[in-house]
């Protein structure tokens, strides 16, 4: 029963979407062919001249078939087993979660555990939120009795409780505070932050399920907080790559946390942490981020961004690298495991960046930094983030090797192709989410501002582009599409 009434549900939610997504006009130009990743745009004159170069695109509004759109599959997929860990991989696999070391459910597995769902733990903790998010946005939609089913499932005392004691035990059994590995304590800090933004949606819903929701979730919202908070103060050097674990990004979550239930240890943590890791950071290498489409084999954006950064791309401008320069040539430092994909990028590391410091500086402060981190708009240095992530294409299947091996290469090429329009949908929503944030933190006299807000509408629109094709099992991109939304609508 629950199957079916899912499946009717999904399919409703994506017939009321369907006219309006295919609508003429919505998306911009597709570029054909992959992009160059060695020749920089030449610096236009000021920013008019840029502007004048960025196709027109007026952001779609958020309304109740978009909303439907972006629940469905995440709604979808929290009661989808987590594929099984791999045992002999890295310290944070999730071994022991509710899978065994001997690939048994743990017992009560649905009773004791509250995010086992979707791709991974901290997938089912962002698909739990859209599923908030677009209840608490449109309370009489045709999937509000399925979602309120699905959290009280997965929300409930016993499971919230079984959660706690699971991460007390994990933590208890490991150095709780790595210097600078974003291994060791299972889902610190992504997963952790995805928690928290969780539980402060939940918190400001004037909604008298949520309050019961929140009253489970809260004894783990804030031990999450408190780790948080001390695994911050302890990072020597933060993790500057565009792998999920960049800290300036897990740091921008916890603090829309921190921010909306006044948590102000947890925020003196970040702000306090952030200053020292970031304020002297300058010329990030921000034409290292010009993303590449592999044709769906996974590839990978323009390296790592910040220190480490491709040595091909220089600057047009003469200068003097300081310590904290993070242009192209400095020595790499703060890496981390690479993302799905092969090394596959999902945040941008200088936007990233450049979001968080909107937080935790002054405003005044933050121009003058800004100035100092970006380069301007309209050089060629900032070209690759004025362009569209691309758009990926099958690679071409090798027939010569009988009908099974060519039926089983096609369905190959079409998962890589698949993971890859993921990577990148979840790459040009996290860009637009950044880019908004970073408009919000500027004066609203400056004249960056609109062409924050233009080029954040351009990256989201290559998102929903990316967005539209089957893209079954991939549940995270929704939860990216949406926290650009969220930050666009303030």
């Amino acid at each position: 029963m629950m199957i079916r009434l899912v499946r009717r549900a999904l399919a409703l939610a994506a017939a009321t979407v369907l006219s309006a997504l295919n609508a003429p006009g919505l998306h911009a130009q597709r570029p054909a062919g992959r992009a160059d990743t060695t020749t920089l745009r030449p610096d236009l004159p000021n920013l008019a001249a840029l502007v004048a170069t960025l196709p027109s695109v007026t952001p779609a509004p958020f309304d109740e078939q978009r909303a439907l759109w972006l629940g469905a599959l995440p709604l979808s997929c929290l009661d989808r087993l987590q594929p099984r860990p791999n045992p002999r991989g890295r310290a944070n696999s999730g071994t022991g979660y509710f899978w065994g070391a001997s690939y048994s459910l743990v017992p009560d597995h649905d009773r004791l555990r509250a995010f086992w769902g979707c791709n991974d733990w901290h997938s089912a903790v962002a698909s739990t939120w859209v599923a908030v998010r677009t209840l608490k946005t449109y309370p009489n939609s045709v999937l509000h009795e399925l979602t309120r089913e699905k959290l009280n499932a997965h929300l409930g005392r016993s499971n919230l409780d079984g959660e706690m004691q699971f991460f007390r035990a994990t933590a208890a059994a490991i150095n709780p505070i790595p210097s600078a590995s974003q291994t060791g304590l299972f889902e610190r800090p992504y997963g952790f932050a995805w928690l928290l933004e969780l539980d402060a949606e939940l918190r400001t819903w004037p909604d008298s399920q949520a309050r019961r929701w929140t009253s489970n979730l809260a004894p783990l919202a804030s031990w999450m907080a408190d780790s948080l908070g001390a695994y911050y103060v302890a990072l020597v050097e933060p993790v500057r790559s565009g792998a999920q674990n960049n800290t300036a990004q897990s740091m921008t979550l916890a603090l829309d946390y921190a921010d909306a239930v006044h948590d102000e240890r947890l925020r003196r943590a970040i702000v306090t942490s952030a200053r020292k890791l970031f304020s002297a950071d300058t010329m990030c290498a921000t034409q290292s981020e010009r993303v590449v489409a592999n044709g769906g084999r996974g590839g990978r954006g323009g390296g790592r961004g910040g220190r480490g950064a491709g040595r091909g791309n220089v600057d047009t401008t003469a200068r003097s690298l300081a310590p904290n320069d993070l242009t192209a040539g400095a020595p790499a430092r703060g890496g981390a495991a690479p993302g799905p994909g092969g090394g596959a990028e999902l945040v941008s590391p200088c936007l990233s960046e450049a979001a968080l410091m909107g937080r935790v500086l002054d405003q005044r402060a933050y121009v003058g930094w800004l100035d100092r981190f970006l380069p301007p708009m309209q050089s060629g240095r900032f070209a690759p983030l004025t362009e569209p992530v691309p758009m990926p294409v099958a690679a071409p299947v090798d027939t010569s090797g009988g009908r099974a091996a060519t039926d089983s290469a096609r369905a190959a090429a079409a998962t890589a192709l698949m993971t890859e329009r993921a990577r990148l949908g979840g790459l040009a929503f996290s860009r637009a989410q950044m880019m908004e944030r970073i408009a919000h933190a500027l004066p609203a006299s400056d004249a960056r501002v609109p062409v924050w807000h233009r080029l954040a509408a351009l990256q989201a629109d290559r998102g929903y582009a990316l967005l539209r094709d089957d893209m079954s099992g991939i549940s995270w991109v929704p939860a990216q599409a949406l926290l650009y939304e969220t930050r666009r609508g303030q």
